[in-house]
Formats: structure tokens, C-alpha cells, sequence
């Protein structure tokens, strides 16, 4: 029997969080997530899309490059089926000239349960980003601009009143 219980964290996603990750646990090397030579256009596509949103917190390895390109290729295959299907309509004629379900549902069915288990493994769902500290350089937001002028002012206020009463 398998064991019991929610899968572990990847210790990518535990370091992000501020938790503890495990001692001796195999780290795979982190480089630049380069894309197969052999990928298909359109999952290249969703590939850049998401190193774009997330190659910079490191959750990503040389390590996931297979398990990345299978969540790619789910996803184009779903696009693409979802536009067709959008073109066709839900229904279609079958051999005797009776409409049927569109046979695209379920194209889109199981790509759409293999886009969401490469997600998880990839820490792509937002369950997955719950806790996470950005590691990031982005700018800082307008808020958190303000609120750091704001925590200096205090900051200042409190070392002149200490000054003065000291």
C-alpha cells in the first residue's frame, strides 16, 4: 500500500515558504530551463510562458524538464482542442446521422487532468503558492513603497525620542 496522506512539498516550494527543508536530500543543479529541441511550437510557447512566470523562484530544476514539457504539451494539446471545439460545437453527427457528443470533450477532458497533476508537481496551482516568498528582484509595488517610507519614519521618530529622553 501506498503511503498515507497530502504528497510531500517539494523542498523548493518549503524553502520559499520560510520552512525547513531536509538535510542530505538530493538537490538537483538549478541552470537555465532550456526547451527540448523537438517541442512543438505551441508548447513552446506555454513553456515560455511559464519560466517566464516562475523560472526565477528556482522551484524548477534541469531536474522537471520531462515533467515541464509532458504539462506544456497537455496544455497546447487542450488550447487546440478547445478552439476546435469552440468551432464545431458540443455536439456532431455520428455515422448514422444522429448528433453525438463531440469527441473533443474528451480530448480536452484528459488533457485538462494531465495539465492539472503537472501543475501540482510543478507547484504552478495556487494551493501550491500558498505561503511562498518570492525570491524575485521585481520592483517593489507602490503599497509596499509607502509602507517602507512610512516604517523609516517611524523608525526615525522612535531613534530622535530616544535621543531625547537618553
Amino acid at each position: 500500500m501506498g503511503k498515507r496522506g497530502p504528497k510531500p512539498k517539494p523542498s523548493a516550494i518549503r524553502a520559499a515558504e520560510g520552512k525547513i527543508v531536509p538535510l542530505g536530500e538530493p538537490r538537483p543543479t538549478l541552470s537555465t530551463l532550456q526547451p527540448p529541441p523537438d517541442i512543438a511550437e505551441d508548447a513552446l510557447d506555454v513553456w515560455r510562458e511559464v519560466i517566464a512566470a516562475v523560472g526565477h523562484t528556482g522551484v524548477i530544476t534541469a531536474a522537471d524538464i520531462d515533467t515541464l514539457r509532458a504539462y506544456c504539451e497537455a496544455t497546447a494539446r487542450y488550447r487546440e482542442a478547445e478552439g476546435l471545439l469552440r468551432k464545431s460545437g458540443p455536439l456532431v453527427k455520428g455515422r448514422n446521422g444522429e448528433y453525438v457528443k463531440n469527441p473533443l470533450h474528451q480530448v480536452m477532458r484528459d488533457n485538462a487532468t494531465m495539465m492539472r497533476a503537472g501543475a501540482r508537481e510543478l507547484g504552478l496551482t495556487p494551493s501550491a503558492r500558498v505561503g511562498m516568498k518570492s525570491t524575485s528582484k521585481a520592483a517593489p509595488s507602490p503599497l509596499e513603497l509607502l509602507l517602507a517610507r512610512r516604517a523609516q519614519r517611524v523608525a526615525a521618530q522612535d531613534k530622535d525620542r530616544d535621543k531625547a529622553t537618553g
